[in-house]
């Protein structure tokens, strides 16, 4: 049976609502983010543009409700963590070849198309 955990953190980049109270015990948030984190970010599995939560929970030791509260507590949810990623990557695949077609970009960076991109970056605020 899989445990209850906390992700109280200080650090959370957008907090849930007072409203909505965490299953989550203490100490237990880093441990899913950074198994998470080992497949999507280190397996680089962001890059897949079918990216699921559920792909997530076959990967890891916790189960996907876990998984989804430690993202929305500590990154906004699932999509907003992956997208960032995203976002990222494309910056830095864009530096090396600055002539690159931006629909490859976009598709090596793990969007479905460039408007896929473009709608992310918006939604973001970047520029």
């Amino acid at each position: 049976m899989k445990e209850n955990v906390n992700c109280d953190d200080s650090t959370a980049q957008t907090p849930l609502p007072k409203s909505i109270k965490s299953t989550l015990k203490d100490g237990h948030c880093d441990k899913i983010i950074a198994e998470v984190s080992s497949y999507v970010e280190g397996e680089k599995a962001f890059l897949n543009p079918n990216l699921k939560l559920s792909d997530l929970a076959e990967h890891c030791t916790f189960g996907q409700t876990y998984i989804s509260l430690a993202l929305k507590e500590r990154y906004g949810g699932f999509y907003n963590y992956v997208n960032k990623l995203r976002l990222a990557y494309f910056e830095e695949y864009k530096r090396p070849p600055p002539n690159a077609i931006l629909d490859d970009i976009a598709e090596r960076s793990g969007f479905s198309s460039r408007q896929s991109y473009y709608n992310v970056k918006k939604r973001f605020g970047e520029k």
